[in-house]
């Protein structure tokens, strides 16, 4: 029996129509986990960043009785040992920032001790003006320590510490407590420019700063974060956004801080007095001969037991002028 011409052909059409459409099926296979791929490439990339920007990290806390020697030189026995805060964070794009820091973080019981590493392939280009002390850092490199030490995230009792590439420094302390000069000079800096980036280190005392009176170790909310001027890019160790969120600080474990110190009161006051021949000062006789009440205000002075004596004098000198 002879299959037919058309037969043949109708035949050869059925054939490559189940062809095209097993290519076709595949082709769809192909697309759809390329698709798959592509969508959980991205859901992971998010996942990422967003734990990036919300994770909140964490450093145990270290005592030394070593403090390492302010020059700018992570050489000291003390920083190898110390646990380093890695993974900085670029605020806007939350991803890694393309300059990456290490910050470190050591303490005894005088002081805290911070150790920064700030990369730059670029070190030439680093930007440091500012050499007056407390005096705002802008328009240049810089680099920040945060201390929340009542684990509050709240602004009102964060204390900021700012240096430049030159060691210049900045700080802002909580409660109000500093912006005051007889606080600035207490801590100490120093900071220079290396061949891949440049190096901090700061030496802040705890007479300083306001904190737990614990005999028990508690936890503290820390941060670090730095803005390289020449490409604008700012990143955080915990970031915390462009909005800065300060709940998603991150944390420095069981410190033990050194009991608190006693502080000294200071009240000026005047008395008043009279005699049969002179008025004292800021006294007046009444019209029976009496001494009138001196109305004067008193104000009272909170300084540290051991604080600088000069310190001491020249704000008493202040307030005895004023009177």
């Amino acid at each position: 029996m002879k299959t037919s011409k058309f037969t043949t052909t109708k035949a050869r059409v059925a054939h490559k129509c189940v062809i095209n459409k097993e290519i076709k099926q595949k082709n769809c296979a192909i697309v759809l986990l390329i698709t798959l791929s592509f969508t959980l490439i991205t859901s992971l990339q998010t996942s990422v960043a967003e734990n990036m920007q919300t994770v909140q990290k964490e450093l145990p806390a270290v005592k030394t009785d070593q403090p390492p020697t302010l020059d700018g030189v992570l050489d000291d026995a003390c920083w190898q040992d110390a646990p380093q805060a890695i993974g900085f964070t670029d605020e806007r794009t939350e991803r890694p920032a393309k300059n990456q820091s290490i910050g470190r973080l050591i303490y005894t019981g005088t002081a805290i001790y911070v150790g920064l590493h700030l990369y730059d392939d670029m070190p030439d280009k680093i930007v440091a003006r500012q050499t007056k002390d407390q005096t705002r850092i802008r328009g240049e490199d810089w680099v920040s320590f945060s201390l929340d030490p009542f684990h509050t995230h709240q602004f009102s009792d964060r204390n900021f510490f700012i240096v430049n590439p030159l060691g210049t420094k900045y700080a802002h302390l909580a409660t109000g407590r500093a912006e005051k000069s007889e606080w600035i000079g207490l801590w100490k800096t120093a900071a220079r420019i290396v061949e891949n980036g440049w190096v901090v280190e700061m030496e802040i005392p705890w007479q300083m700063l306001d904190y737990p009176d614990t005999t028990q170790p508690v936890r503290m909310g820390i941060n670090f974060d730095r803005l390289q001027q020449r490409t604008g890019e700012r990143s955080w160790w915990c970031n915390l956004g462009v909005q800065e969120f300060r709940e998603n600080d991150g944390h420095w474990i069981d410190v033990l801080p050194p009991p608190r110190q006693r502080e000294l009161k200071v009240l000026p006051y005047l008395i008043g007095g009279i005699s049969e021949t002179e008025t004292s000062v800021g006294a007046t006789p009444g019209p029976e001969g009496n001494i009138l009440p001196v109305q004067a205000q008193t104000s009272v002075m909170r300084l540290p037991h051991n604080c600088d004596s000069s310190v001491q004098q020249t704000l008493i000198l202040t307030i005895l002028n004023r009177l």
